[in-house]
Formats: structure tokens, sequence, C-alpha cells
């Protein structure tokens, strides 16, 4: 869960929160930090919640996806800025990206190329660019769209850590073999 909190905490902090279901249920679970932008927000791991509760939090934030994320999110506000064509007309878009990801990111911008487009997007603070393409656009009520990025290359782009250890843990390695404890009893 991410949470706006204008305190700094380090990883793995232990805390209690409750917040409010859109439903009108009140949910209280004990949680850890992930991740932290002081005096911003916390990126939060629930650690234990009751069992109606998880049922009924689970039911609140069900999203219809047929896939399985890749990477965490980390919300972050950056100014990018992004270059296609349109017909031979080459275009140059300001834009300000909301949501971090290892293969992309999600942003909004006046102006979007159509889904399947393939672009550049160049980080204006990092001084970098890379080649990506719109999985989507939705154009939002205050004329902005919102627009969403797939890398080409499979690269950290953004430079940031999107697995923490405590997420490589529990992911399965491909390249280990258990040991056969059979053989070492011999």
């Amino acid at each position: 869960m991410l949470v706006d909190a204008d305190c700094t905490l380090p990883p793995q902090a232990s805390l209690c929160v409750s917040f409010q279901l859109p439903t009108g249920l009140p949910i209280r679970a004990l949680a850890r930090v992930i991740h932290c932008r002081p005096g911003a927000r916390l990126g939060i791991e629930f650690t234990h919640m009751g069992n109606a509760d998880w049922n009924a939090l689970g039911k609140a934030i069900e999203i219809k996806e047929s896939y399985q994320r890749r990477s965490i999110r980390i919300p972050e506000r950056l100014i990018v800025e992004l270059y296609w064509k349109q017909g031979c007309t080459p275009v140059r878009q300001p834009a300000q990206t909301i949501l971090l990801s290892r293969h992309g990111c999600l942003l909004i911008s006046e102006a979007s190329p159509p889904p399947k487009t393939s672009l550049v997007i160049w980080c204006v603070e990092r001084r970098i660019g890379a080649a990506a393409r719109v999985v989507s656009c939705e154009q939002g009520s205050e004329g902005l769209a919102m627009v969403a990025l797939e890398f080409a290359r499979d690269a950290n782009f953004w430079g940031i850590d999107f697995e923490p250890w405590e997420w490589q843990r529990h992911r399965p390695n491909p390249n280990f073999a258990a040991p056969d404890h059979r053989a070492a009893a011999h």
C-alpha cells in the first residue's frame, strides 16, 4: 500500500495502520515499511491482518488482469520529454511521470501518440533516453492524457532497485538447485 506521509521511517520499520475502504468498512493491520520517500510517502507491506479484513480489502482492490506484475511500482514525479513521428513530422511533447517501474512508466501529458506507437522517452534530470512504446492512452477530464509506456529493452532506465531484498527472498531462483540432503548424510 502506498501511504502519503510527511514522516521518515527506515525500511523494515514496523507500524500499525488503520484506514477505511470505499465501502465504509474500517481496516486495521500491522505492516512494515518497504520504501520511503522522506516527507512524502511510504510503501508498506501488510504483515498481519484478520481474515475478514483481508478478504474485504481484496474485493475492494480487485483488478481484472490476466497477468502478474513484473516489478513493483514507485510513485515518482519526474519531468520527461517524449519524441515520436506523426506521419513524417517529428513531435516533441513534455510530460510528467506518475509511477515508475523497471519495465516502463505511467505519465501525464497534454498529447500522446496512439497505442503501439514507438517513441523515445528522455529523462531531463538524468540526461538519458530510451526507446519505448505506448501501451495505453486515456484522455482525462482536465485535457491531460494518461499514458502507459513500456521500454523496448529490459534495462534499468530509472536506476532504481525495483526488487527489494525481501521480495527477492521469496521469488524462486531458476539457477538454484536444492542440495540432495541424502547424499550429504553418507
